[in-house]
């Protein structure tokens, strides 16, 4: 079975946005339509009836024949005036096979009605009625979707709706479109799309049925709670990275590659390794386990990658071979977690074109590989490293006897690294848990006493314009607790 979003962004699914996959040797279909002005109030249930989509057919729309897999694909509105949603409508293709569901949502997530769609016609506007009609109150926002079990559906995409909608029913100018893989609540939105879904609204008091009082409007299912901010203190491993309670949407094992720019991944727990293959990327609340995320896999490093909200942690057997667990350059880390690897942040592909790395609000444990063989491992290395933020983070090296790894953090001169801005900063482990040989600025770095195999520092420190740091002890809760001013020199 296809994983939920494998053609979304390429050979490996990343959940997100129903985004274009090129199937070689597959033409995309796509429906080319004159710009017929039609009116905006299209056939329904009777004449005091409106849509927002009206008669006319979908403007410059394409089926998306990689997408195949399950999706809830929906339209936001707001109506003008009281009324009732008498059913729901969608524009199908022959593609788009299977049972389709519709629903009305409101905005906070709560279904309001379903329906199954009966008698289907290969292509054109499908139109199924609710048993009784749902009450809806002008002002308030709501979404109504269709499921398409099979993918396949109908997008426009970049659509601009500032002409659509009517003088009952308002819809966004931008941001239309929203889905959500499976069947649940779409708000997800991608490229301003528009998947053609569409009410039939009632106006006018006599289309009000008689009901009780409606029940207030449920409040918004909390969201999962991300890692206290970091103004609780420098992160440990039960405050950092995913929230509590965390549940993916989509789980996938193996290589999962993200091919397409500006791409949104949430809610995804991988088996093995994510090569995000395109700029822009961001992925947000997504578990790895036994793998890494790497945006430099080939000749073009994929700049503008935020990672947040996220933990990598080790899988089976380790091995001093296993690439880093976070790299290699012109990315952000926030709030991330990486977990008993062998290899944590890897700053790098300056002179392939990887732009600076920030790194906020993250912890690492970089743990003895279980397979020794030639490790130097380290919570940060840069190898020919742009500039380098680093905001209140920790870094544990964690070796054994017979298996030492190099420095929690390991900037050296020589290597092509070019410079630091670190403000808030925990280490411990390694000869030298602090290795610094380019210029930059050093603020509040906490070495942990007694937690090296040399010494505390080893630092080129004419070459820095500021620096302030002392050894220090944890605390229970693993906060530094200070011992003694750490002079650079």
């Amino acid at each position: 079975m296809t994983h939920p979003a494998h053609n979304a962004l390429g050979s490996n699914p990343p959940a997100g946005s129903p985004f274009r996959r090129r199937v070689a040797g597959l033409m995309t279909f796509v429906t080319t339509l004159a710009l017929v002005l039609l009116l905006p109030t299209g056939a329904a249930a009777d004449d005091s009836d409106v849509t927002i989509w009206g008669s006319a057919q979908p403007r410059s729309a394409s089926v998306e024949y990689g997408d195949r897999t399950q999706v809830e694909l929906g339209t936001k509105f707001t109506p003008r005036v009281d009324g009732v949603a008498r059913a729901v409508r969608f524009y199908k293709t022959p593609e788009n096979s299977g049972t389709h569901t519709g629903s009305i949502w409101s905005s906070s997530g709560r279904k309001l009605a379903s329906v199954r769609f009966e008698d289907e016609s290969p292509r054109g506007w499908q139109v199924a009625e609710f048993d009784s009609p749902v009450e809806l109150a002008a002002g308030r926002s709501y979404v109504v979707s269709y499921n398409a079990p099979g993918g396949a559906y109908l997008q426009s995409t970049q659509y601009d709706a500032n002409e659509d909608g009517n003088a009952s029913l308002g819809v966004p100018s931008s941001g239309v479109g929203v889905y959500d893989y499976g069947t649940g609540f779409p708000t997800n939105t991608w490229r301003d799309s528009n998947y053609w879904v569409d009410v039939v609204f009632g106006v006018g008091s006599d289309t009000l049925q008689p009901a009780a009082e409606p029940a207030p409007e449920p409040q918004p299912a909390p969201e999962p709670q991300p890692a206290p901010e970091a103004s609780a203190g420098y992160p440990t491993a039960s405050t950092t990275g995913l929230p509590t309670g965390f549940s993916p949407r989509q789980t996938y094992s193996g290589t999962y590659t993200i091919n397409t720019s500006g791409a949104v991944v949430t809610d995804l727990r991988v088996n093995g390794s994510i090569v995000v293959a395109a700029p822009n990327v961001t992925l947000r609340r997504v578990e790895v386990i036994g793998g890494s995320i790497d945006n430099f896999r080939g000749p073009t490093c994929q700049n503008g990658m935020v990672v947040e909200d996220s933990t990598i942690r080790r899988g089976s057997a380790t091995t001093s071979g296993d690439s880093p667990a976070l790299g290699s350059g012109g990315y952000t880390a926030r709030n991330v977690e990486i977990d008993g690897l062998p290899e944590g942040f890897r700053v790098g592909g300056r002179s392939a074109g990887c732009g600076p790395v920030i790194i906020e609000d993250s912890y690492a444990k970089v743990v003895a590989p279980d397979s020794c063989g030639d490790w130097h491992g380290d919570g940060i290395q840069g190898y020919n490293g742009t500039a380098l933020t680093l905001r209140n983070s920790t870094l544990i090296l964690s070796e054994r006897s017979g298996c030492r790894g190099t420095s929690a953090f390991f900037y050296p001169g020589g290597q092509g690294n070019t410079s630091v801005d670190i403000d808030g900063l925990v280490v411990a482990g390694g000869g030298y848990p602090f290795r610094l040989g380019t210029g930059g600025v050093v603020r509040d770095l906490n070495v942990v006493d007694n937690a090296w195999g040399y010494g505390p520092l080893e630092v080129g420190c004419s070459q820095l314009s500021a620096w302030s740091a002392a050894t220090v002890d944890l605390d229970s809760a693993g906060q530094p607790v200070s011992r003694s001013t750490l002079r650079c020199g």
